[in-house]
């Protein structure tokens, strides 16, 4: 990209965290002299969607609406560089892709940004902002007229999630699960962990270590709302009326 003036074209697929930076880093080099730019960030759902903000997104509407932008709002209107809310269906060539809607374009520099997938609710899975914030609601509806809840998974989403419904509904019994023997990914520390534990039991969670839930095989969905008994490979009964399947990224 020596030669500020001539046309190049960059395609960015999938919007998450990743390829949303990587689309608006390219488009900020349009102010730095590269006239002949041309950004395009194709996405299959039309709004960015905050994961990392999900759990507090779960107990607060207010924060919900904040937690989706719209990808046409990434560039400034009027600059060469778009949105295109599809997905891909093929790369043709070393230059040339083709997206499931049947547009073709053609890529200088081919970004895939494609990323992972959460089982569990943080992946919201509804393609624009309506759908996704009544997704969020639907699960917070059960959550506010349940008796008690079952997080499982000890990870940071877990934890989080677990916090801030103990924190929300504090006359609700939450439980949460975790297969490992310390809460948290390994890599942090064993006192971040502890910590973990210790406030969870402050907010009065039920925090359970060394123990797998065994879902059913039609369990389908990552959270559930309504009344179940899941058994952990130990035996105990733990019966929630909202499940929330908290397990990491693939």
């Amino acid at each position: 990209m020596a030669d500020k003036s001539r046309d190049i074209s960059v395609v960015v697929v999938g919007g998450s965290y990743a390829g949303a930076v990587a689309a608006r880093k390219f488009a900020d080099l349009s102010k730095k002299g590269y006239t002949g730019l041309k950004v395009t960030l194709v996405d299959e759902k039309s709004h960015y969607f905050h994961a990392v903000g999900f759990p507090k997104a779960l107990v607060d509407a207010k924060y919900a609406e904040k937690a989706f932008l719209p990808f046409a709002s990434f560039f400034e209107p009027g600059s060469a560089h778009q949105f295109i809310n599809s997905r891909l269906k093929s790369i043709t060539d070393a230059h040339n892709l083709v997206l499931e809607d049947g547009q073709e374009l053609y890529f200088d520099y081919l970004i895939l940004a494609t990323g992972g997938k959460a089982p569990g609710p943080i992946n919201v899975r509804s393609a624009n902002k309506e759908e996704g914030l009544a997704e969020i609601e639907q699960l917070r509806s059960g959550l506010e007229a349940a008796n008690s809840v079952l997080v499982i998974g000890g990870g940071a989403v877990g934890v989080e999630v677990a916090g801030f419904v103990a924190a929300t509904f504090p006359q609700k019994k939450v439980t949460l699960v975790h297969s490992g023997k310390r809460l948290m990914p390994t890599n942090f520390r064993e006192g971040v962990s502890n910590g973990a534990v210790a406030k969870l039991g402050q907010l009065g969670v039920d925090v359970v270590l060394n123990e797998r839930v065994e879902l059913p095989a039609d369990f389908g969905r990552s959270a559930r709302v309504g009344h179940q008994v899941l058994r952990g490979t130990s035996g105990t009964e733990y019966p929630s009326d909202v499940q929330i399947l908290a397990v990491g990224f693939k």
